[in-house]
């Protein structure tokens, strides 16, 4: 089930999925072993086997609710890192680990591993709720931005959930003690739309129990209301401006109509 809401919420490529859980399958069984890399090869492949497995395990375990960039930076991180080490890297006879354990691969199955760790975490725009460091790499230190949005969010969460304990009279008490606190996490994260999935996901449910759940857009509605009339009141004022003069211009043509049949009446009579 888990799995099922990963792969249809993010998208994910199923065939880069398979590339990924078989890697440490595939280097266990000697798929490798015509390869034959040096002892640094050798381990760095081994590291990268581990780290890409773990970040897939994190992902799924983290799907719902999504988790998956506070969680799994970690295990990111360290599948950057030791795939850039692969690339770097020089055995004997000078060749470096690239041709060694990628182009030597006909599956390509490091590359494409690679490649869905990359696609999964764009995908994610897990890069905005994280800093950079100066050469512009992600580094595990929460956005500021990032910060201020969870601890508007816990502040929300946590006040409906108090008053929900401590009252039976939810749309009422609950929406009027939290409004301040979901008003300002609603206007925030209005300012700051770029964030990663972790963060929309939090506004998503916050907004779906204040509306659906507690209902408490219906006081809103209350407040809209005196607004929503006189808004229809003067939407109608053309209208029965145009419908006045309509009949005051058949009044008036009447009116003249009547005028010179009264003066034709007079002529007449005159001359005869």
């Amino acid at each position: 089930m888990v799995k099922s809401l990963m792969c249809r919420k993010l998208k994910m490529n199923l065939k880069s999925i398979i590339c990924v859980g078989v890697i440490s399958s595939l280097w266990s069984f000697g798929v490798f072993a015509d390869i034959n890399p040096d002892g640094d090869c050798d381990e760095l492949l081994n590291s990268f086997a581990h780290a890409t497995a773990n970040y897939t395990l994190c992902t799924i375990n983290h799907a719902r609710p999504i988790h998956v960039c506070e969680s799994c930076i970690d295990s990111y991180l360290e599948v950057l890192q030791t795939y850039n080490q692969i690339m770097k890297l020089d055995v004997e006879d000078d060749k470096p680990c690239r041709q060694e354990l990628i182009n030597l691969d006909r599956l390509q199955v490091v590359e494409k591993g690679y490649n869905f760790v990359l696609d999964l975490w764009h995908k994610a725009s897990c890069s905005e709720c994280f800093k950079k460091d100066d050469n512009g790499f992600t580094i595990a230190n929460q956005t500021d931005t990032t910060l201020h949005l969870k601890y508007y969010f816990e502040l929300t969460e946590a006040c409906i959930l108090n008053n929900l304990n401590s009252s039976s009279n939810v749309t009422s008490q609950v929406c009027d003690l939290c409004k301040e606190d979901y008003s300002t996490l609603n206007t925030y994260y209005n300012q700051h739309k770029v964030v990663c999935m972790d963060i929309v996901d939090r506004i998503n449910i916050t907004r779906y129990k204040w509306s659906t759940t507690l209902r408490c857009c219906l006081d809103r509605m209350k407040f809209d209301m005196p607004f929503i009339v006189s808004t229809g009141a003067l939407c109608l004022l053309p209208l029965l401006f145009y419908i006045i003069l309509y009949f005051s211009s058949k009044n008036a043509e009447f009116n003249i109509v009547l005028e010179q049949n009264r003066w034709r009446s007079e002529s007449t009579s005159i001359n005869s």
